[in-house]
C-alpha cells in the first residue's frame, strides 16, 4: 500500500514540474518576433517597420530582450536597411550638389547684405530648380536670423529672398508652407524625404531642402 502511494505522489511530483523550467514569454516579446518573422528580403519600403522593431527592442527590458530569439534576423535587416539608404541618398545628393555653389553665392549675398553679417545664422534652405525654359533657372529661399541695430535677433525672409532669383516672388516662410504641404500631399510613391518633383504647364520643376551635412562635405560653408 505504502509503495503504491509513494508511486502516486512521484507521478503527482513529475507532472507538476514537467513545466518548471520553461518561462512564459512576454507578450511584447512575442509580438515582436512575430513581426520580424514577417520581414523578407529588405527594401526601402520596410524603413519605417525596421526602424519601429529596433526602437521597441530598445526599450524593452533584458528579459524581455533575451526572449527574442530572433533579434540577429532583425539587426542583419537593419544593416541591409541602412546600405539602401545611404545608396538612395547619395543618388538624391548627386542631383542636388549641382546647385551647392549657387546656394553658397546666396548665402554670401544675404550675409553682405546684413546690418550685422557677424551675428547672421542660417537655419534653412530651400532651392527649386524651374524648367530651362524660363528665364529664372533656380532659386534659393533662406530662413536666417540676425541682429539688428539694437542687437535683437530678428528673422526678415524677405528682405532675403529679393536678394535671389526669384521666378515665383515669394519668401522662405511661403515657399517652406509650399514645401511641407506638398511633401505631406503627395502621392508619389518615389518621394524622398527632402524632395519632390511638380508639373504645371511651364515644365517640371524640382524643390529640395537642403541637407547641411552633405553640403558641408562637399566644401561649403554658411550653414550651421
Amino acid at each position: 500500500m505504502k509503495k503504491g502511494v509513494k508511486i502516486i505522489i512521484s507521478l503527482v511530483l513529475m507532472m507538476c514540474c514537467s513545466g518548471c523550467g520553461e518561462k512564459e514569454i512576454d507578450p511584447l516579446s512575442q509580438d515582436t518576433m512575430d513581426k520580424i518573422d514577417t520581414i523578407g528580403e529588405v527594401t526601402i519600403e520596410d524603413q519605417e517597420l525596421i526602424d519601429s522593431l529596433m526602437q521597441t527592442y530598445s526599450e524593452m527590458t533584458d528579459n524581455q530582450k533575451e526572449q527574442v530569439k530572433n533579434y540577429v534576423t532583425l539587426k542583419n535587416a537593419k544593416e541591409s536597411l541602412d546600405k539602401l539608404v545611404a545608396t538612395e541618398n547619395e543618388k538624391k545628393f548627386e542631383k542636388q550638389r549641382p546647385y551647392y555653389e549657387n546656394v553658397q553665392t546666396a548665402i554670401n549675398t544675404a550675409k553682405n547684405n546684413m546690418k550685422h553679417p557677424a551675428s547672421f545664422k542660417v537655419s534653412g534652405v530651400i532651392v527649386l530648380v524651374s524648367p530651362p525654359n524660363l528665364s529664372s533657372e533656380w532659386s534659393v529661399y533662406i530662413e536666417y536670423e540676425s541682429e539688428n541695430d539694437l542687437g535683437n535677433s530678428v528673422s526678415d525672409y524677405g528682405e532675403v529672398s529679393a536678394l535671389m532669383p526669384d521666378y515665383f516672388g515669394t519668401n522662405y516662410a511661403d515657399r517652406y508652407l509650399d514645401y511641407e504641404n506638398d511633401i505631406k500631399n503627395t502621392d508619389d510613391p518615389n518621394l524622398e524625404d527632402n524632395e519632390y518633383t511638380y508639373e504645371n504647364p511651364n515644365g517640371t520643376f524640382y524643390v529640395f531642402k537642403l541637407d547641411f551635412d552633405d553640403y558641408k562635405s562637399q566644401g561649403f560653408s554658411g550653414v550651421e
